[in-house]
């Protein structure tokens, strides 16, 4: 299964589970990824294009760096924690990976070393994105942390409305919309209800960046329970889109 694709140097990169890794020039035609001594037993999780290289992380901590999308090799076989990858982000010459309990990780050198970073949110972050002058991670029961402009290592935690409640809303995805400053996270409010397994699609709008702006519920409706999900978003072409399983949604 695919989980993720970067583009950089006239190449498409591929990764996923099960020892996935591809590259194309046309992204008709794909080849596999060589790894240099490493088992392709592997789970990838994302891949970015930073400072001309391509860098894969995945489950347990891997790391994986090329400089054409062919050629790889091992930085780090398992991580200062031995957490998992769940997504990455770039910006301002600083790789940032999300992980579990509200850790971060952090490469100032192209993902050659890495450290951690408490974030303080307790939860697995499972998307982050960098924009305006900042990183912004999205997680497990509502968490939502932002970085310090000026210190990446410097976290605070923004209230998501999500918490409190008996069944559980986790947060997948986060876009940005620069030319309106207007943050969109989306996720799944999921659990029994009455015997019943029911999922909601949560979608919350910020306005800035100033961390005392709240998180508004676009749509939170658990009387029109429904099997319908968002899990990702992107901002592009002057709107957002998200799309999950079964459906696609597109603002105006």
């Amino acid at each position: 299964m695919i989980t993720a694709l970067a583009y950089g140097s006239n190449r498409y990169v591929a990764v996923g589970r099960d020892g996935a890794l591809y590259y194309s020039e046309d992204a008709q035609e794909w080849f596999p990824g060589q790894v240099a001594g490493a088992s392709s037993e592997w789970d990838l999780t994302d891949v970015v294009y930073a400072d001309n290289r391509f860098v894969a992380v995945g489950l347990g901590g891997l790391v994986l760096v090329s400089e054409d999308g062919e050629r790889w090799d091992v930085k780090q076989p398992y991580g200062p924690t031995e957490n998992d990858f769940y997504a990455l982000a770039y910006g301002a010459g600083t790789l940032l990976g999300a992980s579990e309990d509200g850790f971060l990780w952090i490469s100032s050198d192209r993902g050659d070393t890495w450290t951690t970073v408490d974030t303080g949110a307790g939860e697995n972050l499972n998307a982050i994105i960098y924009t305006n002058q900042r990183f912004v991670a999205v997680g497990d029961r509502g968490t939502i942390v932002a970085s310090d402009p000026s210190n990446v290592e410097t976290w605070t935690l923004e209230e998501s409305g999500l918490t409190g409640y008996s069944v559980y809303g986790d947060l997948y995805s986060v876009a940005y919309d620069e030319q309106r400053d207007v943050y969109l996270a989306v996720g799944v409010f999921d659990g029994y209800i009455g015997g019943e397994w029911y999922s909601w699609p949560v979608i919350l709008r910020k306005w800035g960046n100033d961390s005392h702006n709240p998180w508004e519920p676009l749509t939170r409706d658990f009387d029109n329970r429904s099997f319908l999900e968002f899990r990702s978003i992107v901002f592009g072409n002057g709107r957002f889109v998200c799309a999950g399983p079964y459906s696609v949604g597109v603002t105006p």
